[in-house]
């Protein structure tokens, strides 16, 4: 017997979790290809999609799963496993792909996790409506604020200050805060290897009082070769 919607079709659909987990993860994959080509094209902006990475993402994976996984099973709970583990893949992916540390997926996995339950949920509604326009319009609405996302300049900063008396001459003083040469050796300290920001060069801009030193921190120390283009960096700007 043949069924004129996907949704009509018989439970005993067995693929349509792998389906949903697959199409989802490989979504996101494109659209962060896609991403990083209009980075390549617009460095400016700088390639921090915090909101599209840890919103909009597991978002749309949620929904876009849903799509095949309601097939199969429309209660959510019952569906906890499965977005849990299509989470679990979206990390390791990330991990591969993006490059993101082991700490940091760590501390986004709630987050990442809850917006891809809430996509669930979103797909849940508009899947059984059957509404073509609904569901049209859901996935405009997030790919319109996805690209939005990716074409605006990040510029995420902030400063905090400190004052410390040091009861010492100068000459003493500042050779324990020179600059130190760019250390491409690999990382002996296992938090840098897992995603801690590792810092492998400081220089100072002169000796003397209100002197900017600036530190640079890298994702990757275990694999540096020196090359400023290859690992994203980040910079620590001490006024002194």
């Amino acid at each position: 017997m043949e069924h004129d919607d996907p949704l009509d079709a018989p439970f005993e659909n067995s693929n349509v979790i792998e389906k949903g987990m697959l199409v989802s993860n490989a979504c996101a994959i494109v659209a962060f290809a896609l991403a990083y080509g209009v980075y390549r094209l617009h460095e400016e902006a700088g390639f921090v999609l915090t909101f599209s990475e840890f919103v909009l993402v597991p978002l749309g994976m949620g929904i876009i799963a849903m799509k095949y996984w309601i097939q199969k099973e429309t209660r959510i709970v019952r569906l906890l496993p499965h977005i849990v583990l299509n989470t679990v893949i979206a990390l390791a992916l990330s991990a591969i792909f993006l490059h993101e540390g082991i700490i940091c997926l760590l501390i986004v996995s709630p987050l990442i996790l809850g917006f891809m339950w809430c996509g669930v949920v979103i797909g849940k509604y508009i899947y059984l409506r059957k509404n073509k326009t609904l569901q049209a319009s859901t996935s405009i609405v997030l790919v319109l604020i996805f690209v939005i996302d990716t074409l605006s300049v990040h510029n995420y900063t902030n400063m905090v200050s400190d004052t410390m008396i040091i009861h010492a001459p100068k000459k003493v003083v500042w050779k324990y805060i020179a600059s130190h040469p760019l250390n491409a050796s690999q990382s002996e300290y296992w938090l840098f290897n897992i995603g801690l920001p590792c810092p492998v060069q400081s220089t100072v801009t002169a000796d003397s009082i209100g002197a900017e030193r600036k530190c640079v921190l890298v994702m990757a120390p275990h694999s540096m070769n020196g090359s400023s283009k290859t690992h994203p960096r980040r910079f620590l700007h001490l006024i002194l």
